[in-house]
């Protein structure tokens, strides 16, 4: 429970929800893989086994799943 506090939170604090009819500003999107640079590559690589290494993957895969049901039925989760 008080993890779902935190996220309700953080979510105030962030205005996620706040105003339904507010505009983005900026548009960003995923690069596709395959047209990655070898630098850009390199980086994603590193960055993914570093987070392998530290167990990033395990604790997200365990918040997630704690908090599955809190977190993909609300109004802050995308349609």
């Amino acid at each position: 429970m008080k993890l779902t506090a935190a996220f309700v939170a953080l979510a105030a604090v962030a205005g996620i929800g706040a105003d339904a009819q507010s505009v983005c500003t900026t548009n960003a999107a995923r690069k596709e893989i395959r047209s990655l640079t070898p630098a850009q590559w390199s980086t994603t690589a590193n960055t993914l086994a570093a987070m392998q290494n530290y167990g990033w993957f395990q604790w997200f895969a365990y918040l997630h799943t704690a908090n599955f049901n809190v977190i993909h039925n609300c109004e802050f989760f995308f349609p």
